[in-house]
């Protein structure tokens, strides 16, 4: 974790480190979408040549690197890595509205509220949480299940939204490098106002659309 934080500092160090936050979340959250999304890809591709063409091919590699970084620590274990590092970049007074839940707390959570009914019926569980913020809760219910030796990237499935775009993007890139079927949204959950809807490569790839009616 201390490498993921050294690393966005060496990249801010000639622009804001708020804007470069924010431009990884959303650079990583396209690349992991055209991957798999290809109805998506031609108008987040054009977005993500906007953003990126604004740094160095030095500073595109460390974007690069930080990436690798983020994923290696969530092959380790299940956890907010995203969220930690808002925090330990002292984002905080920068993001107002937003509160980030501890790991631990969004563990104690899960494993109260967590009811293997759904998956004794049809093999799998739904969730769904219109304001995931950075998807703390959503990874607690992810360690929760392993710890009753469920499979999470065949038994859940996830369906969740967060009016904030840069919340909808870290929770898309934690679910989807978990291997979470899941479809992340960028909605009002008043309104119902949809921005752009986000699906994670298991919910592709895994044929998830046709077993799920919600989506």
């Amino acid at each position: 974790m201390k490498e993921i934080i050294k690393q966005f500092k060496e990249l801010a160090s000639t622009r804001d480190l708020w804007q470069v936050y924010k431009d990884f979340l959303e650079v990583v959250a396209i690349s992991i979408s055209n991957a798999c999304d290809k109805d998506q890809a031609l108008q987040r591709d054009q977005r993500y040549l906007d953003i990126i063409k604004t740094y160095s091919p030095e500073q595109i590699w460390k974007i690069s690197d930080i990436m690798g970084l983020v994923v290696l620590e969530l092959s380790k274990e299940p956890q907010d890595v995203l969220g930690r590092a808002f925090m330990e970049l002292e984002l905080g007074n920068k993001w107002t509205g937003q509160v980030f839940t501890p790991l631990n707390l969004a563990d104690l959570l899960s494993t109260i509220a967590f009811d293997d009914k759904e998956i004794k019926e049809k093999g799998y569980m739904t969730v769904t949480d219109p304001a995931v913020g950075g998807g703390v809760t959503i990874i607690g219910l992810v360690r929760a299940m392993i710890e009753q030796g469920y499979n999470p990237q065949k038994q859940l499935l996830v369906i969740c939204g967060d009016l904030d775009i840069k919340a909808v993007h870290m929770t898309y890139i934690q679910l989807s490098l978990l291997g979470i079927p899941a479809i992340v949204k960028n909605q009002d959950a008043l309104t119902l106002e949809t921005m752009s809807v986000w699906y994670t490569p298991t919910y592709i790839w895994d044929l998830w659309r046709y077993k799920n009616d919600k989506s």
